[in-house]
């Protein structure tokens, strides 16, 4: 996949913003992976802990390079197809 850019904010699902990150980082090689937009607004304390839940689903590493599919069929990278 190449550099990545995990992208957690409070603009809003359907915000400008967010589109406009689009061509900024794609222009730089660099791939936009959408965790959350509507974080709680002006609120990084509730926002944290929001952040806090998702970095600790991320650090599973096998979670993270497994297909959707493998992901719900249970199956780790190495597991026979």
């Amino acid at each position: 996949m190449g550099r990545c850019v995990h992208l957690f904010t409070d603009f809003g699902i359907g915000s400008l913003y967010v589109g406009q990150l689009h061509p900024l980082l794609r222009g730089r090689g660099v791939t936009p992976l959408h965790l959350l937009h509507d974080a709680p607004r002006f609120n990084p304390r509730a926002a944290s802990y929001l952040l806090a839940a998702l970095l600790s689903a991320l650090a599973d590493e096998s979670a993270r390079w497994r297909s959707p599919k493998e992901l719900a069929m249970g199956r780790r990278n190495n597991s026979p197809r």
